[in-house]
């Protein structure tokens, strides 16, 4: 499913390793301790992907707003920067009146382009129990963007919903120097 094609996308992106805590944690990990996982067969190493994203112009904060200013009430519930020929874009997937819509945002003009959706319904329970918690969260995708670039001193590359404890969490993948950090935010906290 969709949700769960972004998040393994961040477990490949860190190596799948996943710290989090009740709070906020961070694991760094450097660029040449980076394992391709067979992947050999993506457009773009992950060096060329990472240049690409330091040269967007536009952030993982402003592709936020850009989405859930397209549908009013909606919740960006997963995030993640991509690199297609010489398009740099983030794809997003937005909840809206039970739905999810997925689309990309221009990462140089922040024009937004909805692609499909997909009814809550017929996502597994697990990610509709996450979107449930989001909507009661104190804390949304941009907030919990804004924590995790703050604690990780660098830029988010995406973020998406998962569990600790029991627990929602927002992990937000942080491009710090030369380092991808993982950050954990509890919207709770």
């Amino acid at each position: 499913n969709n949700l769960r094609y972004s998040q393994a996308l961040i477990a490949f992106l860190l190596s799948a390793i996943v710290i989090t805590a009740p709070a906020r944690s961070s694991t760094d990990i450097p660029m040449s301790e980076f394992s391709r996982d067979g992947q050999e067969s993506r457009e773009l190493s992950i060096e060329q992907e990472i240049e690409a994203f330091k040269r967007s112009s536009i952030s993982a904060r402003e592709a936020i707003a850009t989405a859930e200013k397209r549908f009013s009430g909606a919740k960006v519930v997963d995030i993640s920067f991509n690199v297609q020929g010489t398009t740099s874009f983030y794809k997003v997937k937005v909840y809206h009146q039970e739905q999810i819509w997925d689309g990309r945002v221009d990462a140089t003009t922040n024009a937004i382009t909805i692609e499909a959706k997909t009814p809550l319904s017929s996502l597994d329970m697990e990610d509709r129990s996450r979107v449930k918690d989001l909507k009661k969260a104190g804390l949304d995708h941009s907030d919990a963007v804004a924590v995790a670039e703050k604690y990780g001193s660098g830029k988010a590359v995406g973020g998406g919903l998962d569990r600790s404890g029991g627990k929602l969490v927002f992990l937000v993948v942080v491009l710090s120097k030369d380092h991808l950090k993982e950050i954990s935010v509890d919207p709770t906290d």
